[in-house]
């Protein structure tokens, strides 16, 4: 076990999941690569959609680099009257591992298809339950696959968000939709 340092005195308790079932994971996740990368980049405002970048320092990076984080937010709530902050706390360790199964197949979300083992999301669920002991809750914090993953659970979630057009500043873009709110990986801010 390791502790990351977090802003302030809080911590974050990081594990190594064990090689043999996180190869499996890795290998069924490249294998479906496209597929998941394409849900997970499906929310129309979270600045952390994950891109695959190959020759980068981590497989997969977010859309808005954490070094551009603060202009971005400075844009965003420039002539805002109101600014709300989420944080879905623990949001790792608490993620329902099944969450991530029916983000990638809602079908699993039916009862006859529980024990379906041929959807991806299923599969997914078990590589994520045998990680850690057969548990369906949490998924390791830290690894690249973890943000892949959590963000398709994210992005489903933003999907049924209802938003309204933006009246605020600054305007959107002609041609893009609108947006109210941006949203980051386990936290939200509008």
């Amino acid at each position: 076990m390791y502790l990351l340092a977090l802003p302030g005195s809080h911590r974050r308790e990081l594990r190594i999941p064990h090689p043999a079932t996180y190869t499996q994971l890795a290998t069924l996740t490249a294998e479906n690569l496209r597929r998941i990368v394409a849900i997970a980049r499906k929310s129309p405002f979270a600045v952390s959609r994950p891109r695959f970048t190959p020759r980068g320092r981590r497989a997969f990076q977010s859309d808005v680099s954490p070094a551009d984080l603060a202009t971005e937010r400075a844009v965003r709530r420039a002539g805002a009257t109101y600014l709300l902050k989420a944080d879905v706390s623990q949001f790792y360790p608490s993620l329902y591992t099944h969450a991530v199964g029916w983000a990638i197949d809602p079908t699993l979300r039916e009862r006859a298809n529980w024990r379906n083992t041929t959807l991806l999301g299923k599969k997914l669920d078990q590589c994520l339950m045998n990680m850690d002991g057969k548990m369906s809750q949490g998924i390791p914090i830290g690894t690249d696959l973890s943000y892949l993953l959590a963000e398709c659970v994210l992005s489903r979630v933003d999907a049924v968000i209802p938003i309204k057009k933006n009246r605020g500043y600054p305007p959107e873009p002609r041609g893009t939709s609108p947006r109210s709110f941006r949203a980051q990986c386990d936290g939200v801010r509008w």
